[in-house]
């Protein structure tokens, strides 16, 4: 699968048609609140990518992989794959909105704010 790749050399990168096709079915599992399920078709996803250079999808699946472990309460790891989906792509916002939610969580309400209007 051709994918745009905004930060690489070149505009285009090729993702593994399988590693999308577990990032796809993660998202499901986040949509249904299914974290384990979803953290499960991360790592499935991160395992069958191949090729190097798909930052993006590196970051989206660092990102969705936050999301799940924020609200699973893992929230160490999930600012650690929060701030890496980030470094990988700024315009991640299930990066930015679980970083949101464990700071609202820990009652940083400005900090959550200031997340959430970024996602």
């Amino acid at each position: 699968i051709l994918e745009y790749e905004p930060l690489g050399r070149a505009q285009l990168t090729l993702v593994e048609a399988e590693a999308m096709r577990e990032f796809s079915y993660a998202m499901g599992h986040v949509r249904r609140m299914q974290w384990e399920a979803a953290l499960a078709r991360l790592d499935r996803a991160d395992s069958l990518q191949q090729r190097h250079g798909a930052t993006n999808f590196a970051g989206r699946v660092a990102g969705l992989r936050s999301e799940a472990l924020a609200h699973s309460g893992q929230h160490e790891a999930a600012g650690r794959e929060a701030r890496r989906g980030i470094a990988l792509g700024r315009a991640n916002s299930h990066a930015h909105y679980a970083l949101a939610v464990m700071a609202f969580e820990q009652g940083r309400m400005p900090e959550a704010a200031a997340q959430a209007e970024t996602c």
